[in-house]
């Protein structure tokens, strides 16, 4: 992950082929998940603020 004046981005340094990406409150861990289309897969990140 980088950061654009002060937010955060993710950036797949090995793939460029994503898409659709969704970010939705997970209560069960309290934290927020992000859903990422990748080529032939799902990719899921997790973070508690958004930030990190």
């Amino acid at each position: 992950m980088i950061h654009s004046q002060g937010n955060p981005v993710l950036f797949p340094m090995k793939m460029l082929d994503f898409r659709d990406p969704k970010v939705f409150w997970y209560d069960e861990s309290s934290m927020w998940v992000m859903v990422l289309a990748v080529r032939d897969r799902v990719e899921f990140y997790t973070s508690s603020n958004l930030k990190e």
